[in-house]
């Protein structure tokens, strides 16, 4: 009787454990289901330069090794698009070299790499339900992030362009070339696009530059901010797919855990790659900060970049340092 009993309890216990797996998947399904909207790729993609006709891309899926890796702009993607090259010319046998490959290669250029974007709904849908694909995007500080590109895409690009070149008429979306290399006046223009309302836009849109959009779908960040300096939450689709954070902070650990994941730590031109990068130190970033950003620099920067912050887990306070600056090796 006791033995019966026993048994009998015990395949409740199977039926039900089955039916709570059951019931869990189902459920993470329908969840999935309803967060991830159907137009959900057109922030997850990138504008192409003037003249292209291809789309870029911020994602890359290794089905093989099922895991997709997210490179924002300004959050180190540059050096990480050649990082995730090398990994693929690793895993191709041979079949590429790095010499195919450039650091920003496009959708139609990359055919050793599946970008997230060119995959059906329901693809997506599987590989954001399924908790035995890693999913990892690369982020950075709004703070540092800003500034670099502004540093970089602004000043430094802005220094170099030669007078009668097509570039040299206009800087990059929405610095305005009248504003010089203020940074002020730069995030007063970042603020003013954040402030604008469809109605307002179409109303004065010759006085804001915008990109013509790839699809048809207005007044979204995309057309009037440039990629470098838009909200890091509306690229990879980061809403809806439950990515797991590598900070620019922490990247050189980022790339190694990735490279030890994927089996191929040992490949020269991976490790060539993790080699190049050099964070500065939390102390010397701050102090660097301090010397560009204004009081009212700051809180343009932390209202825009609100969710942002919150999404990535970082401080909206200003980062601050009380130590001497570290020598630079």
């Amino acid at each position: 009787g006791g033995r019966g009993r026993g048994m009998v309890a015990r395949k409740l216990l199977v039926a039900l454990l089955s039916l709570s797996l059951v019931c869990g998947t189902l459920s993470a399904s329908a969840a999935c289901d309803a967060t991830l909207p159907a137009d959900w790729v057109h922030t997850a993609l990138g504008l192409p330069w003037s003249g292209s006709t291809s789309l870029w891309s911020f994602v890359r899926v290794f089905r093989k090794q099922k895991m997709v890796l997210c490179t924002v702009p300004g959050a180190g993607s540059t050096l990480l698009r050649t990082f995730i090259n090398a990994i693929a010319v690793s895993l191709s046998g041979g079949e590429i070299n790095m010499n195919q490959t450039t650091p920003h290669a496009e959708m139609r250029e990359a055919w050793w790499l599946t970008p997230l974007e060119t995959m059906t709904r329901k693809q997506v849908q599987e590989i954001a339900c399924d908790p035995s694909w890693t999913k990892l995007a690369f982020v950075r500080n709004p703070y540092a992030r800003l500034l670099s590109k502004f540093e970089d895409k602004i000043v430094r690009h802005g220094k170099d362009m030669k007078p009668g070149g097509e570039a040299y008429k206009e800087f990059r979306i929405p610095a305005e070339r009248a504003d010089g290399l203020n940074f002020t006046h730069f995030t007063a223009r970042l603020a003013g696009v954040a402030g604008l309302t469809p109605d307002v836009l179409d109303g004065h849109s010759h006085h804001i530059r915008h990109r013509q959009p790839v699809m048809n779908k207005p007044h979204s960040e995309s057309e009037y901010v440039d990629e470098h300096f838009r909200v890091m939450s509306n690229f990879c689709g980061m809403r809806y797919i439950p990515y797991e954070w590598i900070r620019y902070e922490d990247l050189a650990p980022g790339m190694n855990r990735i490279a030890s994941q994927m089996g191929v730590s040992q490949h020269p031109d991976v490790a060539q790659q993790i080699a190049k990068f050099r964070p500065r130190s939390t102390c010397d970033e701050a102090l660097r900060l301090g010397r560009s950003y204004s009081e009212v620099d700051k809180t343009r920067v932390r209202e825009y970049f609100a969710e942002d912050f919150k999404r990535f887990g970082y401080s909206d306070a200003f980062p601050t340092c009380d130590e001497p600056p570290h020598p630079r090796q």
